[in-house]
């Protein structure tokens, strides 16, 4: 005759066991025994995927401990639907967590079980991309302009990419992305470009009269590129009588960029007309792109710059319709035909209704100022 099993431990013993390192606060409703329309209950498709996470499982312990019957340890009518429609999983969740508790305690133990059984690595598993990955050394340079143009010449959908460019600690990491971040040695190098390069450039092509008079040099309002108020950079612009200083885009402002509707849109083109490369040779990017830029700048036109900022004085005047927002429209500027007839002119005048819509922004913020 087989010994009788020990006797489940008390309704009490086992509410004591719970981990108590939370405080949760658990809303239980005022007839614990009153039916729930099962229609409302939420399944694990409505949660998500997400697993329980520790607090979770313990406030459901809590709750569940709220709607037993009184000195053991069976639960009240409906208390696991009620639980799963509280926490929104599955009826049979609430169940296995109830079962283990309980479980737990008539083996002796002093803590209830209701830890995760998941350990290690879950879920499915990672797609190997590096045979794709392979494949962007040989991409032509021309189709690497942006994450789309990578993505299908690639043949890797472009979050997808995104989010391997962005990946640390993986085999397959691409450490050079498209436009990767500046060190402090790059910006030390890019500063003494413009010092060495540019400045005396400016100061050898401008007209004589210009000195004196402020001339910007024009930067994005990426957080890589260096200070307009760098004091080198300052000195450097002051040098000889003129006035050469740096200035940022506004942000949120693609369209103020000039350079985007002139040299970068030519080095585009010339780098698509570039004689295709021998099979089993290979050109290193750089060479090729400063090849583009160099073919780029000897097609550029003063025709091509003059339509470029004639643009751009356009722009400024939509910008200042719509009180400082980009929201405007591009409209018809007539600049093809203007330029047909051989009268397009060097710069144009500013619209009187886009002065007063100015004017009263201006007018509006310094009364607020005061």
């Amino acid at each position: 005759m087989s010994e009788p099993s020990s006797p489940p431990a008390p309704a009490a013993d086992l509410k004591a066991a719970i981990p108590s390192p939370v405080s949760v606060e658990v809303s239980v409703p005022s007839n614990p025994s009153s039916p729930i329309d099962k229609a409302s209950v939420s399944t694990r498709g409505d949660r998500g995927n997400k697993n329980l996470t520790y607090t979770e499982r313990r406030s459901m312990l809590e709750f569940l401990l709220q709607r037993r019957n009184e000195d053991t340890n069976k639960l009240a009518r409906h208390a696991i639907t009620d639980a799963a429609a509280e926490y929104r999983v599955d009826r049979r969740t609430v169940s296995r967590l109830w079962k283990r508790a309980v479980q737990s305690m008539e083996n002796g133990d002093q803590v209830a079980d209701i830890a995760s059984r998941k350990v290690g690595h879950r879920g499915r598993r990672k797609r190997d991309w590096s045979a794709e990955l392979e494949r962007v050394k040989q991409i032509p340079l021309e189709q690497r302009g942006s994450i789309r143009a990578l993505a299908s010449a690639v043949g890797i959908p472009k979050t997808t990419l995104f989010e391997l460019l962005r990946e640390d600690g993986s085999p397959t990491r691409v450490i050079n992305s498209i436009k990767p971040p500046l060190t402090d040695k790059n910006k030390d190098e890019v500063q003494r470009m413009i010092t060495s390069n540019i400045m005396p450039a400016i100061r050898e092509k401008m007209p004589e009269h210009m000195k004196g008079l402020p001339i910007f040099i024009q930067q994005d309002n990426a957080k890589v590129r260096s200070s307009v108020n760098d004091a080198a950079f300052t000195k450097e612009g002051q040098k000889d009588g003129w006035d050469i200083q740096m200035q940022s885009l506004p942000p949120y402002s693609p369209d103020f960029t000039v350079l985007d509707n002139t040299l970068f849109k030519t080095i585009q083109t010339s780098l698509k007309n570039l004689p295709p490369l021998a099979l089993g040779t290979s050109v290193p990017v750089l060479n090729e792109l400063l090849v583009g830029v160099n073919r780029a700048f000897e097609l550029l036109t003063k025709d091509h710059i003059n339509d470029a900022f004639l643009s751009l004085q356009k722009i400024m005047e939509y910008t200042m319709r719509v009180q400082g927002s980009n929201t405007y429209e591009l409209g018809s500027t007539g600049k093809a035909q203007l330029e047909h007839e051989g009268s397009l002119p060097i710069s144009i005048l500013c619209h009187p209704d886009a002065m007063l819509a100015c004017r009263a922004v201006l007018d509006g913020v310094t009364e607020e100022v005061l």
